[in-house]
């Protein structure tokens, strides 16, 4: 009886011994915090439309709907926190500032040649959660969020400011993307991020101070649809705390 008590206490070691192994083959990689900065392009498209009776619509020299596109450089700052799921998998939000401030001319065609018309994106903010996978030292992930900025419009249409106007108005929208990452030093990690920002359409009326060389039939609110789009793509470092 001794004897079979002793084989099974063994038996039983075995298996703890056994599974103690494989948590410890298994265990969850530390969950950290980051922060870092990112350089990249930009590119953005503006689409806009007003109405038949607007002044702007008596400067465009097309239908009433129209895009505004252009091309730029960014800057930004970004932080988040990374949880593992496993050894395999992690999810975590990440906050990003992207330094854009991109001034957005009329295209060729829109306008008359007289007249100027911007759009501006000032900086643009996102929080997005990052969900990936860890491969051979490589994280990759997807990321979807929220997205917030401010867009300036400015009008100076006809000779000599017959028609200056401007608006600014705050956008939000949703941003989704996908990003690769890797090692390059102990605490640093290098890696490129694709994202588009999409913002809900929002109306915006110029404050015009000069209203007069249209003549009769644009007596209308001096509106405009306003949908904006950038897409961002960036090099990213980060440190890892």
């Amino acid at each position: 009886m001794i004897t079979k008590l002793v084989g099974r206490l063994k038996f039983i070691s075995a298996i703890v011994a056994t599974s103690l192994l494989l948590i410890q083959a298994q265990s969850v990689l530390a969950d950290n915090f980051y922060a870092g900065v990112d350089l990249g392009k930009s590119k953005t498209k503006t689409t806009q439309s007003t109405p038949d009776n607007s002044l702007t619509h008596y400067y465009l020299t097309t239908a009433n709907v129209f895009d505004i596109t252009g091309k730029d450089n960014t800057f930004g700052y970004h932080f988040g926190y990374n949880h593992y799921l496993s050894n395999s998998f992690f999810i975590g939000p990440e906050f990003r500032l992207i330094k854009n401030n991109q001034d957005v001319g009329k295209q060729q065609g829109r306008f008359a040649a007289t007249n100027d018309y911007l759009v501006k994106y000032d900086d643009i903010e996102t929080l997005a959660l990052r969900f990936g996978v860890v491969e051979n030292k490589i994280s990759y992930y997807l990321l979807g969020g929220l997205a917030q900025s401010d867009i300036y419009i400015k009008a100076d249409e006809g000779a000599s400011g017959v028609h200056v106007g401007d608006s600014q108005a705050k956008h939000n929208g949703t941003v989704m993307g996908i990003g690769a990452e890797t090692t390059i030093l102990e605490n640093m990690l290098l890696g490129i991020q694709y994202a588009e920002i999409n913002f809900k359409n929002k109306t915006q009326t110029l404050n015009d101070c000069c209203s007069g060389g249209a003549g009769s039939g644009y007596e209308g609110p001096d509106v405009v649809s306003v949908n904006p789009n950038i897409r961002t793509l960036s090099i990213r470092v980060s440190y890892l705390f």
